[in-house]
């Protein structure tokens, strides 16, 4: 089913497109309503066009903006996104599960709320722009355009490697005995594959969060372990001595990045019950719209899922 994803409330809000037509807007008469200052009463219209929707701007106040581009009316494709007020909306194919965030990337969409807003307010910014909380901004982003979960880890390796001053970092996945890399920078090349095996010999990494010295080789590591579909996954950082400094910025940077790909593998979520799968990609599967009118309010977003699967 195709549906608009946005944030709001600290929830990933998912909007099903059953109607051919409909509008969006901070009134209550709206089909889809968001309360933002910045979005006009009835804001936009969106039309089903096959698999795309095209979107007409309804003489709205601040206006609808594709990027940073000010647009009257646009066709958008599964992936593609616009924004109204402070509000990113994104057109997804899939599953309607909500979820909710965790704490470490509220900021961050918070930040991608406030960076749509500056188009209608001045903002006070600060002398020097924290780096990192921009590199999360973007790498979310460019995740929550994506279709699958390959095209996301080579945009994540893009950016990535764009930091400077950053050690180096592994993505590694654990299934059964299997370990495969997933993502690599390396900034001491010659060092870095040989620290990275010594670390592996401690399969404890996947369970739980470690910072150790590495002995007799002057450098250090942080893990930060996670579930990435039904495998067990873990971000290692390894730095010099030298660069212990610059510590107290990256580990909550990687903490959270951390936190963005385990919220973008359940967004890009491999097809239920196919071992053999890849991750769900575009017309694997044809979801069909059995709840008809039908609210289904649940205490927990996992008995919700179950009672739509059935």
């Amino acid at each position: 089913m195709k549906y608009l994803l946005y944030h709001s409330e600290g929830y990933i809000k998912k909007f099903p497109l059953k109607k051919k037509s409909m509008t969006i807007g901070r009134g209550e008469t709206n089909d889809l309503m968001i309360d933002d200052e910045f979005i006009s009463r009835v804001h936009i219209k969106v039309e089903i066009e096959g698999k795309a929707i095209k979107i007409q701007d309804l003489n709205s106040s601040n206006g609808t903006f594709i990027k940073t581009e000010k647009v009257k009316e646009a066709i958008l494709k599964p992936g593609e996104s616009f924004s109204i007020g402070g509000v990113e909306i994104f057109l997804k194919e899939g599953t309607l599960e909500e979820f909710k965030i965790a704490a470490q990337l509220a900021p961050v969409f918070n930040g991608i709320s406030k960076d749509n807003k500056r188009k209608f307010r001045p903002l006070k910014t600060k002398a020097m722009v924290d780096v990192y909380n921009e590199m999360l901004k973007q790498i979310l982003r460019s995740g929550l355009r994506r279709r699958n979960i390959s095209d996301f880890l080579s945009d994540l390796s893009y950016h990535l490697s764009g930091l400077k001053h950053f050690g180096n970092l592994f993505l590694v996945s654990q299934l059964d005995d299997e370990i495969n890399v997933l993502l690599s920078v390396k900034r001491d090349p010659e060092k870095a594959v040989d620290l990275f095996d010594l670390i592996l010999k401690n399969r404890q990494i996947f369970k739980k969060a470690t910072t150790q010295k590495i002995p007799g080789t002057g450098y250090h590591f942080h893990s930060f372990p996670f579930k990435m579909d039904t495998q067990n996954v873990v971000l290692i950082y390894i730095y010099a001595k030298d660069q212990r400094s610059k510590e107290k910025k990256i580990i909550p940077f990687l903490n959270s990045l951390a936190e963005e790909i385990h919220l973008l593998s359940r967004l890009l979520k491999r097809v239920e019950g196919d071992e053999k799968s890849s991750f769900l990609e575009e017309g694997d599967l044809d979801f069909p719209d059995s709840s008809g009118d039908v609210q289904i309010i649940a205490s927990s977003n996992v008995i919700k899922e179950l009672i739509v699967q059935c």
